[in-house]
């Protein structure tokens, strides 16, 4: 009986009736001395329903019984996780830095230690404590390896150590981060290694660094096409314009808001640059994300990631 009166509610909550599931399920805690083994999720889904309702302050409280009344509970690290993101984005850092606590202290073996250990970074993080959130990121990623949010905070260790110029380094994190990092996390990581070899002067190579951004991840949106104006840029440094204006030309026929600043540097080279040819001696096939990407002239030296 007491499990079918949990689906009623469960159904009741999930056709988006939070009052009448509200007391399904305060029934069955009611009665938790009878429905010892339905009572604790009965408890978390009231506490959801609360939320649903936009009673934040209710929901709190019922999560916080929750863990009062029930903290051995296999969904105890879930409620403080929920918890602890929930004052972080409230700024209540240091709150949110204990519910991490807890669930890497007392529920070592749980499949959330990697979270809480990664939320516990972005915790000193945005306190700007940027000390212990280099230190909490580097454990979080020897720690959990095989963690999919291994490669952001491998990618914060890059930030933090860019942010304090020490650039060779910060590449070093930034290749570690690629290895480990999925989707377009991917792309941002190769733009930040770009940006470390420009504001090391290695112009050549960060040329090369910011190509690969458009090459390797076309879709990935806002960093392929910065990547693309930069790049243009640094040819534009080097008077290579027939290269400069390839990739001008792919932005200005676009209908992205940069084409109309692709189309002003167009218009500056022609009006400035005399003899430029027309056929154009870019780097690539025909194309800037074509899969025929060659880089004929430059050899890109192997990086240590030691």
């Amino acid at each position: 009986i007491p499990e079918a009166l949990f689906q009623v509610g469960s159904c009741l909550y999930n056709s988006g009736d939070y009052n009448k599931a509200l007391k399904v399920f305060k029934k069955l805690v009611k009665n938790k001395s009878l429905f010892s083994q339905i009572a604790p999720k009965a408890q978390y889904k009231i506490a959801w329903c609360y939320w649903q309702m936009n009673k934040q302050e209710e929901s709190l409280k019922e999560f916080n019984r929750y863990l009062a009344v029930y903290p051995d509970s296999p969904l105890a690290a879930d409620v403080l996780l929920w918890l602890g993101k929930y004052d972080y984005e409230h700024n209540q850092f240091e709150t949110a830095r204990k519910y991490f606590d807890r669930i890497i202290s007392e529920f070592p073996a749980h499949q959330l230690r990697d979270d809480a250990s990664y939320w516990t970074g972005w915790t000193f993080y945005s306190a700007k404590d940027l000390g212990s959130a280099l230190e909490q990121f580097k454990n979080m990623a020897a720690r959990y390896p095989k963690s999919e949010l291994t490669g952001d905070a491998l990618l914060r260790v890059g930030d933090i150590l860019s942010g304090k110029k020490e650039y060779k380094k910060a590449v070093n994190y930034y290749r570690k981060a690629l290895e480990q990092a999925e989707g377009g996390l991917k792309a941002e990581i190769q733009f930040q290694i770009a940006k470390c070899y420009q504001r090391q002067n290695n112009i050549d190579q960060a040329k090369i660094e910011y190509l690969k951004v458009s090459y390797l991840y076309p879709e990935s949106g806002y960093w392929a096409l910065e990547a693309k104006i930069r790049a243009a840029d640094i040819f534009e440094q080097q008077r290579q314009w027939d290269e400069a204006k390839a990739i001008y030309e792919k932005i200005a026929s676009s209908q992205l808001k940069e084409a109309k600043y692709a189309r002003k540097r167009l218009e500056w080279i022609k009006d400035n640059v005399p003899g430029l040819s027309l056929g154009l001696k870019a780097i690539m096939d025909d194309e800037l994300q074509s899969p025929g990407l060659k880089i004929p002239e430059l050899v890109i030296p192997q990086t240590n990631t030691d």
